[in-house]
């Protein structure tokens, strides 16, 4: 089957930065052991026009554009012509569109072209644009009403959650296929850090870290030994750094921005004693599925995405923006070891279930009866 993929951002040599991110990229690597992957994509500074792994294609068109949750209206317009000129020039079997920005670009070439066409939702932001990005949520609000007035042969997503919200739209033909990680072969297991607390995320409103912040303030009071890593790179970083300030939690938090060895993250993945996601918005959570394959436990908010991705297992939760319920929470785990244990053999057996290996054969299923539909 010949495959294309268009989405905002597709790393480059292997840097994955966010969740969408990743899903295309390990989903590409797995599609291409038996099929052929043309990647459609912005590009970003630094990065080539046009790269080739094994049978996977992929091409940067459009304006250079930064990797940035505030990008120029003009130059995503510029990017989605330019994705559908470049999706109309390849011979594929099926389309897809992985990200929010690449709905309508695949749309309409698989409208154009008469091929299957597919949306991967991760979340449904609808009404919910203005609250989060102020006026210039204006676009956002009328380009996902649009997209989904696409007749697309099928919708991808990634939870039951975004599904109910898509239902709740008319939007009937959709197929659940959550995210997917790398399965972890480690033949040693690496020293457990103590009272270290690692949080790995975009540095975006949403994302709420100041709560993990203010909770790490009220823990040292008791326990000045405690300590945070934050890895993630966004607008609210320089914010963040001077309330930790504020906060006199300089020398118990260490902002790590963007890391591009995997590895490296790996290893941080793997000492943590607690992982932790104070965001109050997720359509689905693949760090936090990657941290359990390392069986360290999480500290959650409590949203219907991390209910549903963890089923109970593996965590403890508490209210979003409740800083006083985090960290007592967190000082829970901390100071049991016997529920640490528990909730760590949760956590590592739970994440078997999300295999890459096996996630894919769910969306060549859904590939499959999509062609079968035109």
């Amino acid at each position: 089957m010949k495959i294309c993929i268009i989405t905002e951002y597709y790393p480059h040599e292997g840097k994955i930065t966010g969740g969408a991110e990743s899903r295309v990229w390990n989903l590409s690597r797995e599609l291409s052991k038996r099929h052929n992957v043309h990647i459609i994509c912005t590009r970003q500074p630094g990065q080539p026009k046009k790269e080739e792994y094994s049978n996977i294609q992929v091409h940067r068109v459009g304006p250079m554009i930064k990797y940035t949750n505030n990008i120029s209206i003009m130059k995503r317009i510029l990017f989605s012509i330019s994705a559908v000129q470049k999706s109309l020039q390849l011979d594929y079997d099926i389309i897809e569109g992985a990200s929010f920005l690449s709905y309508m670009p695949a749309g309409i070439s698989g409208v154009l072209k008469r091929k299957p066409r597919i949306a991967t939702y991760h979340e449904v932001w609808i009404d919910k644009w203005t609250k989060v990005k102020g006026i210039r949520g204006i676009f956002g609000e009328i380009w996902e009403a649009t997209a989904l007035l696409i007749p697309w042969t099928n919708i991808i997503s990634v939870s039951e959650y975004t599904k109910k919200k898509l239902s709740r739209r008319g939007i009937h033909t959709v197929a659940v296929v959550p995210n997917g990680i790398q399965e972890v072969r480690s033949e040693k297991k690496e020293e457990r850090k103590k009272e270290e607390i690692l949080c790995i995320s975009r540095l975006t409103k949403q994302k709420r870290v100041d709560t993990l912040l203010h909770a790490i303030a009220l823990l040292k009071k008791q326990r000045q030994r405690i300590h945070c890593t934050i890895i993630g790179q966004g607008d609210e970083r320089e914010a963040l750094e001077h309330l930790a300030l504020e906060l006199n939690i300089k020398n118990n938090v260490k902002f790590l921005g963007y890391v591009e060895e995997k590895k490296i993250v790996e290893d941080y993945l793997a000492t943590a004693t607690i992982y932790c996601s104070p965001s109050t918005l997720e359509g689905f959570g693949i760090t936090l599925l990657e941290a359990y394959a390392h069986g360290t436990p999480a500290i959650i908010t409590k949203i219907p995405a991390y209910f549903e991705v963890t089923k109970g297992k593996g965590a403890l939760f508490f209210s979003q923006g409740n800083t006083e319920e985090c960290a007592q929470q967190i000082h829970n785990i901390l100071t049991n070891k016997k529920q640490w244990g528990r909730l760590s053999t949760e956590a590592y057996e739970h994440s078997k279930k999300y295999h890459w290996n096996k996630i894919v054969k769910l969306v060549e299923e859904v590939y499959g009866r999509s062609g079968r539909r035109t």
